[in-house]
């Protein structure tokens, strides 16, 4: 089984204890840490040096966003997989924009996060049907002048 190095940047909560357990045990994901700001992901980063990111980019308090361009500045081979929740395509294109390669659900199970991950390492984004689906058609609707 392939290992994977992840560090996640969201609000940090006791289930990220079990999460970490699971994934590392069913899955190899090994979750370097949970941090919910960037000195700490910096730390983190230069300390653990993971390989993808798990940012919450749902909440606007925490600001993952921001977070991940300041890792970027300084990382900016870092991949990062955004955590979303009913995104519209223009939260899509800035994201992408702030280096976010894949996205998953916030109710993502387990195996979807690992596809995630398997698919940002070798260099492919990855979007859940979803918000794929939403991503075209805001798309297309703002490409034919329509909302």
């Amino acid at each position: 089984m392939a290992t994977y190095s992840v560090l996640m940047i969201e609000t940090p909560t006791f289930l990220h204890f079990v999460k970490r357990a699971s994934l590392h045990i069913k899955y190899g994901v090994d979750i370097v840490g949970v941090v919910d700001n960037s000195k700490d992901a910096l730390e983190l980063i230069r300390s653990k040096q993971p390989e993808v990111l798990l940012v919450d980019i749902r909440e606007a308090s925490l600001n993952g966003l921001k977070i991940l361009a300041d890792i970027r500045s300084d990382y900016p081979q870092i991949l990062a997989i955004g955590r979303v929740r009913n995104p519209d395509y223009k939260f899509i294109l800035g994201a992408i924009a702030a280096g976010v390669i894949g996205f998953i659900n916030d109710r993502a199970v387990y195996p979807e996060l690992v596809r995630a991950i398997q698919a940002v390492r070798q260099g492919y984004p990855f979007l859940p049907q979803n918000i794929e689906y939403s991503f075209v058609l805001g798309l297309q609707q703002d490409c034919a002048g329509t909302d």
